[in-house]
């Protein structure tokens, strides 16, 4: 799906999901979603990696960009909510909760 030079762009914009203010990660998100259409593997795959950080916060704004980007009837967003509710933090079971809500 994503052309050519975007996947450099997916690549910066989603770096900008680690940023420390949650504004800047919000606005990541709305970003991503309008650099690569829903269920883009390349920007998802991007998304999935952050959903790795150490930091919680970062975490909890990758899985509202899974849910962003994600087709809604896809298996593998289900399967990826519900293993965020397992996450040791509560912001980010949290944020997986309310995802799945909007499923």
């Amino acid at each position: 799906f994503v052309g050519y030079g975007q996947e450099e762009a997916i690549h910066g914009v989603a770096h900008r999901l680690t940023h420390p203010h949650a504004h800047v990660r919000t606005a990541t998100v709305k970003g991503l979603c309008q650099l690569a259409p829903r269920g883009d593997d390349f920007a998802l795959g991007v998304v999935r990696e952050v959903m790795q950080h150490e930091e919680a916060k970062i975490r909890a704004s990758a899985v509202e960009a899974i849910l962003a980007l994600s087709d809604p009837h896809d298996e593998e967003l289900l399967d990826t909510l519900v293993g965020a509710l397992e996450d040791p933090s509560y912001l980010v079971r949290l944020e997986a909760e309310a995802s799945l809500k909007k499923l």
